[in-house]
């Protein structure tokens, strides 16, 4: 293939062209803009032979970084058919929250999540409104902790998000310190009991081949319900 990027004289504009197979013919052309108050844009073409415009995708960055909009048009017809903007706080003590906006071309909102994370990163919450319709459907805590031996502990709890605020279901994942293990327990309907218990372990041997054995058992029976073993 072939690349060929234009500077512009101010350094502000970058185009990009890419020629994939060599023919002579454009197929992919990417703009960046360095606008004056900071903020970005990145335009990518998908280009057809005849240098028609079959998709092309929009990154548009605010100079902070905080906030960021992606526009897809996905049959090249000039109309951006999905807008995905994502914007960030930042809080006095150090938390930040991103609320994640999918919008249809009329503007009409599809989906929605916010995710909070606490300053020291170890506590996410997840809240989603899946349809659009302003309720959040669900919303999910994860909470990271770091034992002494470095092993690390994620639980995960996923609730209803009405009144009632009930825990749908529970899952904890423990890693050892050297990634080399992972152990997840699953409490599907948040009844208190482990339903399934799921375990990925990789040996390294001496020639530095690896074997990774994954099973996932049914915790109140001990029955082995599968087992994948990669070499």
């Amino acid at each position: 293939d072939r690349t060929t990027t234009v500077t512009s004289a101010d350094h502000l504009t970058v185009t990009t062209t890419v020629d994939q197979d060599g023919d002579g013919i454009i197929n992919q052309r990417q703009t960046y803009v360095q606008n004056a108050d900071g903020s970005t844009t990145t335009t990518t073409e998908q280009l057809s032979v005849n240098g028609t415009l079959l998709t092309k995708t929009m990154v548009a960055s605010s100079a902070d970084g905080l906030v960021k909009t992606t526009s897809l048009d996905i049959d090249g017809n000039g109309v951006y058919d999905d807008i995905v903007t994502e914007t960030t706080t930042l809080a006095s003590d150090g938390s930040r929250n991103k609320t994640t906006v999918d919008r249809s071309s009329n503007d009409k909102v599809l989906s929605q999540v916010d995710t909070s994370t606490s300053a020291d990163g170890r506590t996410i919450t997840v809240s989603v409104d899946a349809d659009g319709n302003g309720p959040r459907e669900t919303k999910t805590v994860t909470t990271s902790t770091t034992a002494a031996s470095g092993d690390v502990t994620l639980v995960t709890s996923t609730y209803n998000t009405n009144a009632s605020s009930i825990l749908r279901s529970k899952s904890t994942t423990i890693t050892t310190a050297n990634g080399l293990s992972t152990t997840v327990n699953s409490d599907v309907n948040a009844d208190g009991v482990i339903d399934f218990t799921d375990t990925n372990v990789t040996v390294i041997d001496a020639t530095n081949r690896t074997q990774t054995v994954q099973h996932r058992t049914k915790s109140t029976t001990g029955t082995l319900l599968s087992q994948t073993i990669t070499k």
